[in-house]
């Protein structure tokens, strides 16, 4: 604790000088202390200032708050008698107040400044100490707190004028991208907004800055500097001139935008991903253009942002337009004005961004246009430009070596000789950047002010400026000490005059402030990492497998460490092999399970199954453990040890387990409940997995989660329940970018929309999503909604379709069993019977883990996880059985047939399936067929209406009812047949 103790002689002076201004007086000190974080305390003949000593950035705000005490009082000194500032260690307050407290004043308006002994050395390298009872002490860095003029070493004034030259010229206007070579000085990205507000006399609207995009040289965040540039004031202004199919464009795709913003680390988004971003971010270019066209751009500053990768193109397969936007409206308005995007040092930019800017100029519907300046050149990516789109323009020579002396003539001797390697290395920067004239500023300034600059490397292009003042906060910087700082920093050249989030180049922290700043910078380092922690625990950021090896998976936050592993593990197009060197051992483990999961390796999975059980260290990972083993039972067909293992983690189950694994083994207790068939069990599972995953934000849980609710529901005859779940998991798809789970839940929407009858709409909903997998490399999914699209065809008469599409899927199982079914529907008996001959073969399970599906087939994908879990293509075969027995009977008159139909509705399989009343059916036509019942088929009817009921009794939509009963083709036949045996 440093206490500032500030003594003001009173005597007459509310006479002197008046109440209002000792008020004024008291108030300007009480601020000082207060806005840098010290704690006020009023005597009765003192003010006492408290300031705390055991945070990175203690000593310079108590010294700065002591400077600013110095000058209030020294502004006030003609209307007081004297004052005396005193400084004291916390520990030695006592015995040295003693010396000082009632010490009479020794001049009349004397304002001195007193530092016990102790902190006479604490503050050595802020304050010049004099030795006549410090009379002549001074703050050692206040010369820098005037204007050194350094800010005219980087505004660039020729290049502004070459540049406004030209864009009032010719040359301009036929040209996408102005690509200007610098010179090696430096500049401020913001000196170069004022040229785009002129206006050529032959152009009304003038050039437009639309976005000013840079990037640091730590580029660490996809589709930099996009991410960062647009800000909220950005994307608010681009939705006022949104349509409302492009807003509604804009909250489909904003998600993943903000998913790329806040995954730190995450220098390359996943395919689908990256598509989805690139679709919002040209959709908003679009937006900002055609605002920027009509006049209602304006410059909103600039910003940094950080991110490497690689784009897959900006054409959405996720439903939504490549180039989302109007463009024809662009055409008309693009007379009135010309909207620019800058790119400065675009070699800093993530190769998604510079790929996106590449598609941009190579589309004719796009009308921005580019300014990139660099003294290198242009990215590899934009040598591609055509001829007639780049239009170079050599960088005039600024010659600002002549300013130096200039600059340093107007500033104290000691500052100038500290400084002028700074200011040559701006205007020339040849030299390497390990000379960049920072040694001897920093050495001269307060050690915070590296402590400044290692915290901004170390977060620099990761966290927007709230975020790291915050993150500065916690390390006890106060907002007026950071802006101090900042205003040093920019001062001596080591920040950009216009813009203090801006590290100017070159730049690089000397080698030997680690030393200095030791204990500082590792304070620095551990609250960066609880801060990112924070962050995630608040949803401001996502964890990523990279935002984790740069924490380390020591940190006290399990549900970071769980998340950022899960989360890059399931994203399907992720790397098969991700880096895991910096996880320990138990974490490489998981990792590599679930990988192996999503790749479904049973292989790779079982391994690293028993490498981890080595590796178990208390209850949570017990926990986890058994929670991996119950997914590879559940993967492996064996039912029984998965319900066992998921019983044993959810007993280990505290409120230190994360959300996500709560939430997986609450899942699990769903399958193991829905695969014996107790839908009722699973129903409380799943739903009790649902809320732990919404209430911690876990949309992939969630929408795995809804998955099995709506199967849950389809099982149990709620096809309605069942089409809302799906619903609002297929959009909750839509936002994670997963055109896998997308289309896995299209499938099953489509799926109950045949249930009900609705077989019209079912069949362009399979048509639309064939369309969907192939443009999203689903293959095996689109292969099934086109064979289910053929049956629907079939079941809605139009025969000769579903014919042709079955034909092009003859070897699929399930394509030759619809075949004969519609040879069924068309009342050929034989040519099924002749199809249906030879039985499928009996296929070995998959290895299918809990987050797979079973595209083989749509019967064994759903009904498959409830009836015969085990078991591999038994719903086929009984599909093929019942259908064989049906169409041999009635081609052969052959009353045995019925008799092994009725024997086989009393199999115990059969009597939850939701083909149940279809088999009755089958049975039921074959009676009707011949001559004697072998089976009395009022039994056989009165299974299947009673069993039709039930189903129709769980849908709660009246109209929903009518069409199940009246337009699904078996289940009308049936009620005509429940009328005609008076059963109605």
């Amino acid at each position: 604790m440093t206490i500032c103790s500030i003594h003001i002689y009173y005597l007459h002076q509310f006479q002197r000088c008046g109440r209002e201004a000792v008020t004024s007086l008291l108030q300007q000190l009480r601020q000082a202390g207060e806005q840098l974080g010290g704690q006020v305390d009023v005597g009765s003949r003192q003010l006492v200032l408290l300031f705390p000593d055991d945070s990175a950035f203690a000593r310079l705000q108590s010294a700065e708050a002591v400077r600013r005490c110095h000058e209030a009082l020294l502004e006030h000194r003609a209307s007081l008698r004297g004052a005396i500032i005193s400084l004291a260690d916390g520990s030695e307050v006592e015995s040295d107040n003693g010396a000082w407290r009632y010490r009479e004043l020794s001049g009349r308006h004397a304002i001195r400044l007193h530092f016990s002994a102790r902190c006479q050395a604490a503050f050595r390298g802020y304050f010049s100490l004099g030795r006549r009872d410090n009379q002549e002490t001074h703050c050692l860095y206040s010369p820098l707190l005037a204007d050194t003029g350094l800010a005219r070493l980087v505004q660039r004034p020729n290049l502004l004028r070459a540049l406004g030259n030209f864009l009032q010229g010719d040359k301009v206007r036929p040209c996408r991208m102005v690509y200007v070579k610098a010179d090696g000085a430096s500049r401020s990205v913001l000196a170069l907004e004022p040229v785009f507000a002129t206006e050529a006399a032959d152009n009304p609207g003038g050039h437009r800055l639309v976005l000013n995009l840079r990037c640091p040289p730590g580029n660490r965040r996809a589709f930099g500097p996009f991410t960062n540039c647009l800000t909220e004031e950005k994307l608010a202004q681009a939705r006022l001139v949104a349509d409302a199919a492009e807003q509604e464009q804009l909250d489909s795709l904003r998600p993943t935008f903000d998913y790329a913003r806040t995954a730190l680390e995450l220098v390359e988004l996943p395919a689908a991903l990256a598509l989805a971003c690139a679709s919002f971010i040209n959709l908003v270019l679009d937006l900002l253009t055609r605002a920027a066209a009509t006049g209602t751009a304006s410059t909103l500053g600039t910003a940094s942002t950080l991110g490497t990768a690689s784009t897959l193109g900006t054409a959405s397969t996720l439903g939504t337009a490549s180039t989302l936007g109007t463009a024809s409206t662009l055409g008309t308005a693009s007379t009135l004005g010309t909207a620019w995007l800058i790119c400065d040092r675009p070699e800093y930019f993530s190769a998604q961004a510079r790929q996106l800017i590449l598609e941009r100029l190579a589309d004719p519907t796009s009308t921005e246009k580019y300014l990139a300046i660099s003294r290198w050149p242009l990215p590899a990516e934009w040598h591609a430009l055509d001829n007639a789109a780049l239009c170079i323009v050599a960088g005039p020579e600024e010659n600002l070596g002549p300013l130096v002396p200039d600059l340093m003539a107007a500033l104290p001797t000691e500052l100038a000789a500290i400084i002028e390697p700074r200011a040559l290395a701006l205007v020339d920067q040849a030299g390497s950047a390990d000379h960049c004239g920072a040694e001897a500023i920093l050495d001269w300034l307060p050690a915070e002010a590296g402590l400044y600059l290692h915290a901004r490397q170390l977060a620099d292009g990761s966290l927007e400026r709230d975020n790291f003042l915050a993150y500065l906060g916690k390390a006890g910087l106060q907002p007026a000490g950071a802006e101090l700082i900042e205003r040093l920093l920019c001062q001596a050249a080591i920040l950009d005059p216009l813009d203090a989030m801006a590290i100017l180049e070159p730049f690089s922290l000397p080698s030997g402030i680690g030393r200095k700043l030791a204990a500082g910078a590792s304070q620095l380092d551990s609250l960066y990492t609880a801060f990112l922690i924070d962050l995630f625990n608040r949803g401001k950021i996502a964890a990523t497998l990279p935002l984790l090896h740069r924490t380390g998976d020591g940190v006290d936050a399990i549900r970071f460490v769980y998340d950022a592993i899960m989360n890059s593990a399931q994203q399907p197009d992720s790397p098969a092999a991700p880096d895991t060197r910096s996880l320990s051992a138990a974490n490489r483990e998981l990792c590599n399970f679930y990988v192996a999961a999503r790749e479904v390796d049973r292989k790779r999975q079982s391994a690293a199954l028993v490498r981890a059980n080595d590796l178990l260290d208390g209850k949570h990972s017990r926990c986890r453990f058994a929670l991996m083993q119950a997914e590879f039972a559940y993967a492996e067909g064996n039912i029984e040890a998965m319900a066992k293992r998921t019983r044993e983690a959810l007993l280990l189950l505290d409120r230190s387990t994360p959300p996500k694994l709560g939430s997986r083994i609450q899942r699990m207790m769903g399958l193991a409940a829905l695969s014996v068939e107790k839908y009722a069990d699973a129903g409380d599972y799943l739903t009790n997995a649902a809320e732990i995953a919404e209430a911690g934000g876990d949309r992939h849980e969630l929408c795995q989660t809804l998955y099995l609710r709506a199967l849950v529901e389809f099982m149990s005859g709620s096809l309605v329940r069942a089409t809302k779940l799906a619903a609002e998991a297929r959009a909750l798809a839509r936002r994670l970018c997963r055109p896998d789970l997308m289309v896995d839940l299209g499938l099953m929407a489509a799926r109950l929309d045949m249930e009900l009858g609705l077989y019209d709409e079912a069949a362009r909903h399979f048509a639309a999503l064939a369309e969907f997998a192939a443009a999203n490399q689903q293959a095996d999914a689109g292969q099934r909604a086109a064979v289910w699209q053929a049956r629907c065809l079939g079941y809605a008469g139009q025969t000769a379709a579903a014919s042709d599409l079955l034909e092009l899927h003859a070897d699929d199982a399930e394509a030759r069993l619809f075949r004969a079914e519609l040879e069924i529907l068309l009342h050929q008996p034989a040519q099924a019977a002749a199809r249906l001959r030879e039985p499928p073969e009996i296929q070995p399970r998959p290895f299918l883990p809990p987050d797979s599906r079973d595209r083989r087939s749509l019967f064994q994908e759903m009904e498959g996880r409830a009836i015969c879990f085990d078991q591999a293509n038994s719903l086929i075969n009984d599909m093929h059985l019942a259908l064989r027995l049906l169409a041999s009977g009635l081609a052969e008159v052959d009353a045995s047939k019925a008799v092994e139909l009725a024997a086989l509705t009393r199999e115990a399989r059969f009597k939850n399936n939701p083909a149940y009343a279809t088999v009755c059916m089958y049975c039921y036509v074959l009676e009707d067929e011949l001559q004697a019942e072998p089976v009395d088929k009022q039994t056989i009817l009165s299974r299947a209406f009673n069993y039709l009921q039930q189903r129709a009794g769980k849908i709660e939509e009246r109209a929903s009812r009518a069409i199940f009963m009246e337009k699904n083709l078996w289940n009308h036949r049936l009620l005509e047949a429940a009328r005609e045996h008076k059963f109605l």
